[in-house]
């Protein structure tokens, strides 16, 4: 095979020959041993100083600053590396070229402890360090979390150190494509300005900066979210969705003259705290209704409109940044309308008693289980949402008239008898729909 290995694959198997050639057999031999003394097999080699610090060393020689840097802080934190003056220092040496200037600054005092002949060397490297940069520590919102907006920061002050200025120049151009995304941020000496924000940098010091709404904007909150991109931010955690419904079902056996299919709409507005959102839904809409009974001269029509109030409880799962299903659950209360309902009437004038459907208003109470899946359309902050959902439902239904209630219609007529007084409605459906965030 001819040609390079690209650096990051050469890395990878640099490193997996390192993890297990050597170390297995080293492992499996001390196993052996222990086994035979009736000792416990003894730590992971992977955690011993010598692995750390030639895991270090080889991140270090391809660019891979910060994943050598978190290879020898794991070096030095080991019961060898603490005494270790030499640990420290590749430490300090490596933080610095991974911009974690902090992380550098202690290392070069803790070098010094370990070793008093290099405190000398230490302290000009340390105040070096600490002439020429500062932290800006920040704070966000409540609900809210990094990474801010992109941000085009300038910076004004002096600058000669070629390192320092490529720090500052790797800065500004990832901030101005990603934001910032650290709480706390080591940079050099002087005054920055954007169009939403503006600080200044002293020697060795920490400024403590809160970032407002405008430029760190809400990012949802959800399960499922470990080792996936960050998700897409929208406008805030509240929520107000309208959306279309399509239902299908009635009541089963209890001789309800209802069409199977209805139609509707629905308001909403919602709050999320974390991944667990909070509803409290509007719905309302009509289903066609006609006479049970066979005889075609009594076949009567019209609409049942249902008014249903419904409070809801759901958790956001994450598929992907811009993709999140919602499971959920509610109580429904309310209104399901006039529908048809077998019934006895009797025509007060004539003492006649008519056999057939009634109009009689209803009343619900029940459950509904569903999930919805929202979507987040652009990669900037949205406001617009698209949301669709799946859900079915269970409602107890009773009627609202008593026997001996007048009916309307002008025909004097009152109610003798309802065959079924109470009845379970059971529905599936469909609703698609936009949320506005804020």
């Amino acid at each position: 095979m001819t040609g390079k290995l690209p650096s990051a694959l050469l890395v990878a198997t640099l490193l997996a020959a390192l993890a297990s050639v050597p170390i297995t057999a080293l492992a499996q031999d001390r196993t052996q041993r222990a086994r035979v003394r009736g000792a416990e097999p003894l730590v992971d080699p992977s955690t011993t100083y010598e692995f750390l610090v030639n895991k270090g060393k080889l991140l270090f020689e391809y660019g891979q600053f910060r994943e050598s840097t978190e290879a020898f802080m794991a070096a030095c934190a080991t019961d060898r590396g603490q005494l270790e003056a030499g640990c420290w220092q590749r430490l300090a040496t490596v933080a610095e070229r991974a911009a974690l200037i902090g992380v550098a600054i202690d290392a070069w005092g803790r070098t010094a402890a370990v070793d008093p002949n290099l405190a000398d060397a230490c302290d000009r490297e340390a105040k070096r360090l600490i002439r020429a940069f500062g932290a800006v520590r920040f704070s966000v919102p409540e609900g809210r979390r990094l990474p801010s907006r992109p941000l085009a920061l300038s910076h004004e002050g002096l600058l000669i150190d070629p390192q320092i200025k490529k720090h500052l120049k790797k800065f500004l151009e990832l901030t101005e494509i990603e934001g910032i995304s650290e709480q706390e941020v080591w940079l050099p000496v002087g005054k920055y300005a954007g169009k939403d924000l503006a600080f200044e940098i002293l020697p060795g010091a920490v400024t403590e900066l809160a970032l407002s709404g405008a430029v760190v904007p809400y990012r949802p909150v959800s399960f499922g979210l470990a080792g996936r991109p960050r998700a897409r931010a929208v406008s805030g955690p509240w929520e107000l969705a309208i959306a279309f419904e399509l239902s299908s079902g009635n009541a089963p056996g209890d001789g309800i003259g209802v069409a199977p299919v209805g139609l509707g709409g629905a308001l909403s507005i919602g709050r999320r705290f974390g991944p667990v959102r909070v509803e409290a839904r509007l719905r309302w809409g009509g289903t066609a209704t006609a006479a049970v009974g066979e005889d075609a001269e009594g076949l009567r029509q019209g609409t049942a409109t249902h008014v249903l109030g419904q409070a809801d409880l759901g958790v956001d799962l994450n598929l992907r940044p811009a993709l999140y299903l919602t499971p959920h659950f509610g109580l429904v209360v309310g209104s399901l309308g006039e529908l048809l309902l077998s019934c006895l009437a009797e025509q007060k004038a004539s003492s006649v008693v008519y056999a057939g459907e009634c109009r009689l208003g209803a009343g619900a109470l029940g459950g509904q289980a569903g999930v919805d899946l929202w979507w987040v359309p652009v990669k900037t902050e949205g406001r617009v949402v698209f949301r669709a959902g799946l859900w079915g439902e269970a409602l107890g239904g009773w009627v609202l008239a008593e026997a001996g209630d007048t009916l309307g219609g002008g025909l004097d007529t009152s109610v003798v008898r309802i065959d079924s007084h109470q009845f379970t409605w059971i529905r599936v459906g469909l609703d698609v729909g936009t949320s506005f965030r804020f």
